[in-house]
């Protein structure tokens, strides 16, 4: 696949060809004007201390993944195995490692001053935008998302109002969520206060036993892991988790009324029918 690609400090046009690995410079400049095929950063870096050679660095969507290349390196970074890290030893002297369990894929060092005070906003060093830009599966999903559009012949301003749109539309859908819960949270609560209250009037006589039991196990444990993972989904703000985190919800709330209900009628039929 031919890929197109921005220079990281210049914004020269690069081709990339992903299927042979070859790659070429232009003297292209490329604008915030939509190209088809527009995937990624690149860029040639001198890497080594003192016996320095340079080396064709890029990171890129394809095929809706992230990839980095170093040299004749290419590293899936969607891989949850893969570890990315930009040291700094002493001044001016850095240091980038890409690994993959305990092997190591790619390892050098490379002569580089920090632009701004804080690093982490020194984006034209491509090797401290990976490990900055691509650390969650989150920052990747949002790479992946804005240069998919990209690759469409979108310009940046159209690819920044359709994401905005979208986050505004996710916002919704977890605002949705958020209230959801809450009436879930309050409705068995209430729920839970008539039932306690209807088993002691009604239920059979030495039962407070077995509805500690069933306080615990229909009702606490439900509530806790459904709470659990309720705020899993909101910290990692994953709609692909949405659907199941309000099937759950449903099924957390859903089972203590069921429960106790099926409990309290077996408990009945147990004692003869006597309350």
């Amino acid at each position: 696949m031919n890929l197109v690609l921005s220079g990281k400090r210049d914004r020269r046009k690069f081709l990339l060809d992903t299927a042979s690995g070859v790659w070429t410079r232009t003297s292209e400049t490329l604008t915030d004007r939509g190209v088809v095929a527009f995937s990624g950063f690149a860029d040639i870096r001198s890497i080594g201390l003192i016996g320095r050679r340079s080396v064709f660095v890029a990171v890129y969507v394809e095929n809706g993944r992230c990839w980095m290349r170093v040299d004749d390196v290419t590293i899936n970074l969607d891989d949850p195995e893969i570890q990315i890290s930009r040291t700094a030893s002493f001044p001016s002297v850095k240091g980038f490692r890409i690994q993959k369990g305990d092997a190591s894929l790619v390892q050098c060092r490379y002569w580089w001053s920090d632009v701004h005070e804080w690093p982490d906003d020194d984006e034209v060093d491509i090797f401290l935008y990976v490990p900055t830009r691509f650390g969650t599966p989150t920052d990747r999903a949002r790479f992946i998302s804005a240069w998919s559009l990209m690759q469409t012949g979108l310009s940046a301003i159209e690819v920044a109002n359709r994401l905005e749109t979208d986050s505004a539309g996710a916002a919704s859908y977890f605002q949705q969520l958020r209230t959801a819960f809450v009436v879930a949270m309050a409705a068995c609560f209430v729920y839970f206060l008539a039932v306690f209250s209807a088993w002691d009037d009604f239920g059979p006589k030495g039962a407070s036993q077995l509805n500690s039991v069933l306080l615990l196990v229909l009702h606490v444990v439900p509530v806790v892991g459904c709470g659990l993972f309720y705020f899993k989904v909101m910290r990692d703000s994953d709609l692909s988790k949405l659907q199941r985190c309000v099937q759950f919800i449903a099924v957390a709330f859903g089972a203590p009324p069921l429960g106790w209900l099926a409990a309290f009628f077996a408990a009945v039929v147990a004692a003869g029918g006597s309350p």
